[in-house]
């Protein structure tokens, strides 16, 4: 049942799910290096597994599995992991966090396999620590993708959120400190999109000298302002519904603003524990399961406003996208990502349904600011593309693959670092030059 490791797959990148990490093969494509790509369900273009899934899935949700410059015979899809953890998901039988442990153990333990054949192992947060350990036993560099915030420091948050709600804790692995603080001691270099994850692994006791910051991005060619269909003043959320999101924070918000034709508009899975919660503020507000995300814009164009009301966020990736569509933004000091406070939105305390309702009231009664904050917004994120992001992950493995065939081993993450930005400053220099 298990796949067979490649014979030359010296470097193994590894994500169960989509993520950033369609964008991180992309990149390592380009080094021109054998590879493998091991995910979850990936939407080939043959074969006949894609061809019995294609049935069951619309058009949009098979093209947010798949990425068209990846070359597929690269890919291992898990996709009978993925489907055996959705089914047992959706049953009664047992707890929603033990089936995604389950699942994150299972990929993991297949990935191993991949990870003795790698000389770069390059593995997400959560679900590599094995891999990690037998990449490195057989002198692999390993690489550690620390999407979220680290959970010792951000585990702290939660569990005093949760406690003071009465919930059992939603999110987080039993034992998540410890595996991801081991993750962190294997991996030889550890990637952060941003200032706030950064802080959270120094807090945890991860070396400075480690951790290197690659922002992830936006697609800005797809996210692009447009014309609002109608005159409701219309507050939008999307992500994950639960408390360390801090939707009970918005939604108290919303009822003490008590806006006239205005509209809260929630998108995302609601977390079986959180749906209590939800339940007090029952008829204020209007919620969508699901939407693709090549369906989103018009979501996001249609809002006046959206807020991230989270206790915490590594990077916000629904946030960056309505900065996109031009929509001014509230969100809270954990989870500014590139909103600037008073330019294209408005950051405001974790925790705090007075501070939210009185920004959300503002912009309400000031239409001419929400445009101004919104062109601030789009603005702001032009330069944070996926491009970029791929141009620095590129540099990090050319420098790597360059210290591996010189033998100047251990790799210096400082130093890679320091090469990527020179080689993006070059790159840029260069293209300002051209014209291009």
């Amino acid at each position: 049942m298990f796949p067979k490791a490649r014979a030359k797959e010296n470097i193994v990148i590894a994500n169960p799910g989509k993520h950033h990490f369609y964008h991180i093969a992309r990149a390592v494509q380009e080094v021109d290096h054998a590879y493998s790509f091991i995910t979850g369900f990936y939407a080939k273009t043959s074969g006949c597994v894609y061809k019995s899934i294609e049935k069951k899935f619309s058009s949009e949700q098979i093209k947010e599995r798949r990425e068209s410059t990846l070359d597929e015979r690269q890919v291992v899809s898990l996709w009978w992991l993925e489907g055996l953890y959705r089914t047992f998901q959706k049953s009664k039988i047992g707890k929603h966090l033990f089936k995604e442990i389950a699942y994150l153990r299972a990929f993991d333990l297949i990935t191993s396999i991949h990870a003795k054949k790698s000389i770069i192992f390059h593995g997400s947060n959560g679900c590599c620590l094995r891999s990690l350990r037998t990449a490195k036993k057989n002198g692999a560099i390993t690489i550690l993708d620390q999407k979220t915030l680290h959970p010792i420091e951000w585990g702290k948050i939660v569990k005093e959120e949760e406690d003071r709600l009465g919930l059992s804790n939603s999110i987080f692995q039993p034992n998540s400190s410890q595996i991801a603080s081991e993750e962190c001691d294997v991996a030889d270099i550890v990637f952060v999109p941003t200032l706030d994850v950064y802080k959270t692994c120094l807090l945890a006791g991860v070396p400075k000298d480690k951790i290197i910051i690659i922002p992830y991005g936006v697609d800005s060619s797809k996210f692009r302002p447009g014309l609002k269909s109608d005159s409701i003043f219309r507050i939008l959320y999307v992500g994950n519904i639960n408390a360390h999101k801090g939707l009970q924070y918005l939604l108290e918000a919303y009822r003490e603003a008590n806006i006239k034709d205005s509209e809260l508009l929630l998108i995302g899975s609601i977390y079986e524990p959180f749906k209590r919660i939800l339940s007090r503020y029952k008829g204020l507000f209007r919620h969508i399961t699901y939407i693709p995300n090549s369906l989103l814009v018009d979501y996001y164009t249609n809002a006046s406003i959206f807020v991230m009301p989270s206790l915490g966020e590594s990077w916000g990736l629904a946030t960056h996208e309505a900065m996109a569509c031009g929509i001014p933004i509230v969100t809270t000091e954990n989870a500014r990502g590139c909103v600037e406070d008073n330019i294209s939105g408005f950051v405001v305390p974790i925790k705090d349904a007075v501070a939210l309702k009185e920004k959300i009231v503002y912009l309400y009664e000031n239409k001419d600011l929400i445009k101004e904050m919104g062109a601030a917004a789009r603005k702001a994120v032009e330069t944070t593309s996926w491009e970029n992001y791929r141009k620095r992950i590129f540099s990090v493995y050319q420098y790597i693959l360059d210290e591996i065939r010189e033998g100047r081993l251990p790799i210096d993450p400082t130093a890679a670092s320091q090469y990527s930005e020179s080689f993006h400053k070059t790159r840029e220099s260069m293209q300002k030059a051209s014209g291009s």
